[in-house]
This record gives C-alpha cells, sequence and structure tokens, in this order.
C-alpha cells in the first residue's frame, strides 16, 4: 500500500489562495479514495493546534505534529517537522502550499514566479524573498522531485527562472465548486455603507503592485456614474496606500471581507474586474463565472489561457476605458470553462499523478 502524506501547515488558518487549493483538492480527493482504499494510504500532517471542524474526511488520516504559532515555529515545522514524519513513515510527501520544504518532498507546487518577476513587491521584505527564492533553487535541482503548477504560463515561468525540465511539471488547475458551499451575507452593504440599489463593478484588491489597483482607480476617475468596490487585506503598500487616499468618491475600499461578504458582493455586481499584470491562475473571476456573472480580465499573463472567450479582456496598461462599452462586448458561454476547471477534475489528476 502507497503511503502519501500531505503538507496542512495551513490547518488552522484562513483558507484562501493557496491554502484554498490545497484544502478543496483534498475534500474531492477524500471522495475518490472510497474507491482506492487498498490502494494508497493518506495522511494529512497538521499542527497540534489545528482547527478540528475543518479537517472532516472519510478517508484521509489527519495527524497532529508540533506547534505552528509564530515565524519560528513555522520555518521549523515546514522545514524539520513535516521532512521528518515523511522520512519516518517512509512516505511520499507533497506540499501544495507555497512552504516549499527543501527535504522530504516527491511533489511540490509552486503556484506563481512572483518573486521573480515583482521583486519590488517585497521592498523591505528582502530577506523573507530571498529565503523562498533560495527553497525553490534548492527543491528544483532536486532531479527526482516533481512539480505541480496551475497553468501552463506558470509552467513557462518555472521553466525560464529555474530551468526545471518542462517533464518535470505538471498542470493541476483551480477549481469553483467551493462557491455553492458559501451563504452570502448581505449585511455587508450596510457595514461597508455600499447602496445596493445602484450599479457598481466589483474586484479583489491586494497591495501587491501585480494585482495593478491603479487601473481600478483611473477606470472609476474616468466612469463616475459608476461605483467600484475594491475588498482586499488592509495591509497595503506605500504606492497603494497613496492611490487610496487620492482615489475618487465613487470608489469604495471595504477591507478585508469573508467569504460570505464577497459572495454577497459578487452577485449583486455588473462584472466583476481582474486587471492583473501577472497571476498563476486567478481564482476570483472564475468564482464569478460560477455564479453567473461577467468578468472583466487583463489580456495578460494566464488568464487569455484560462478564461478563454468567456471574458472581457482589457490592456492592463490603458484603464481609460468606456465601462459602458465593454460591458457591450460578447462573451463565450462560460459553462467550457467550469467544466475544464474544477476541484473534482483536479483531484482526479492529482491522485492520477502521486499515485502513479
Amino acid at each position: 500500500m502507497k503511503r502519501i502524506v500531505f503538507n496542512g501547515c495551513w490547518a488552522g488558518k484562513n483558507v484562501v489562495g493557496v491554502s484554498r487549493y490545497a484544502y478543496n483538492i483534498l475534500r474531492e480527493l477524500d471522495k475518490l479514495l472510497d474507491n482506492s482504499k487498498d490502494k494508497y494510504c493518506v495522511n494529512l500532517l497538521v499542527p497540534a493546534n489545528a482547527n478540528e471542524h475543518e479537517l472532516c474526511f472519510k478517508n484521509i488520516v489527519v495527524v497532529k505534529k508540533g506547534q505552528y504559532t509564530g515565524p519560528v515555529s513555522r520555518i521549523i515545522w515546514e522545514q524539520i517537522i513535516f521532512p521528518i514524519y515523511v522520512k519516518k513513515t517512509k512516505g511520499i510527501g507533497v506540499d501544495l502550499t507555497l512552504s516549499i520544504p527543501v527535504r522530504g518532498v516527491k511533489y511540490i507546487a509552486i503556484h506563481d514566479c512572483i518573486y521573480e518577476s515583482f521583486p519590488e513587491n517585497y521592498k523591505g521584505h528582502e530577506i523573507h524573498r530571498a529565503f523562498y527564492i533560495w527553497r525553490v533553487k534548492k527543491v528544483t535541482a532536486q532531479e527526482n522531485v516533481q512539480i505541480i503548477t496551475v497553468s501552463n504560463e506558470s509552467r513557462k515561468e518555472i521553466v525560464k527562472y529555474y530551468g526545471v525540465a518542462p517533464n518535470r511539471i505538471t498542470v493541476i488547475g483551480n477549481g469553483w465548486e467551493h462557491m455553492k458551499e458559501i451563504h452570502p451575507d448581505e449585511s455587508v452593504f450596510e457595514k461597508c455603507m455600499i447602496d445596493i440599489g445602484k450599479p457598481y463593478f466589483f474586484a479583489l484588491g491586494s497591495k501587491y503592485r501585480h494585482k495593478n489597483l491603479a487601473w481600478i482607480i483611473t477606470a472609476a476617475q474616468t466612469n463616475p456614474e459608476y461605483t467600484f468596490v475594491l475588498t482586499g487585506n488592509d495591509s497595503f503598500s506605500n504606492e497603494s496606500e497613496e492611490l487610496q487616499k487620492n482615489s475618487p468618491d465613487n470608489v469604495i475600499f471595504t477591507g478585508f471581507v469573508s467569504d460570505e461578504e464577497m459572495k454577497a458582493l459578487m452577485l449583486h455586481c455588473l462584472a466583476l474586474i481582474q486587471p492583473s499584470l501577472h497571476e498563476g491562475f486567478g481564482i476570483p473571476p472564475l468564482e464569478a463565472l460560477s455564479l453567473g456573472k461577467k468578468i472583466i480580465v487583463s489580456k495578460a499573463s494566464c488568464l487569455p489561457e484560462i478564461y478563454e472567450d468567456s471574458a472581457i479582456y482589457i490592456d492592463p496598461n490603458k484603464s481609460d476605458v468606456d465601462m459602458d462599452a465593454l460591458m457591450q462586448e460578447h462573451t463565450g458561454d462560460a459553462r467550457s470553462v467550469l467544466e475544464k476547471h474544477s476541484w473534482k477534475k483536479s483531484a482526479y489528476e492529482m491522485l492520477k499523478l502521486i499515485g502513479s
């Protein structure tokens, strides 16, 4: 029987970003194991302080080891506790979370190469960036380690920056089915003083320059008849803080919102905007498509690869646009994109790869 050990360092934290990728693939993988109990023994190694209610698996065995409470304990857990457990159990180590253990893994996910392509994102955090890149180079130099990534565009970047042979890289993308389980919380409109009766565009922002927050601000200035609602972490960069300070009145910054609040905002918007200069996959437009919403995305990075003709495309370097004209552009049926990218399909591809 083949033992597979997944890195569960994300357990006990908010399931967002790469944690969402790991969590949802494992949930679907757990279902697939109903028919493979005699072939695989799958463990999820998590810190001792992990949240139990998030780990309700039928076939995947959750094992608790060590603490994960701060920067030092995080490094110890990821770089020592996880690899030791994999070695001790003679398992196949799998990391889908970007913690990048330099030992003890056979399969590791690199979602994008943002540390390489946008070093300015990490101004003031150069040591953090250098430590991450060192780990990636250390792991990718090991010929027996297989790389998982989320788009063909990211695959090309991994080849470019880390010299990994293309045949060592497998593309396994994101999914959208988690949106069906999220119940919209419409109290967000009162909380953030958003008039639900007025038409608005919605975007999920962040402090990083590659998310291209400036595009939203300029588009809002050019289209004052519409509101632009931007959610994201409160800890914006200095550049973004300046944009926020000088943004027009029709831009609303909500700060961080829950999944339930995000779904409510997405359900009532005219369209979701993702003007990114760079993405590994770009999951918010997929979530919006699953709700039947229009999406406006950059004709850049992996976004045309993922969204094909289901999106309205923009030039991320040209934000002086007429939103009414954009919304009149024809798009294709979103169903083909939703069928192509799902957690169920990704879990199947993951088991096929690791279990072979």
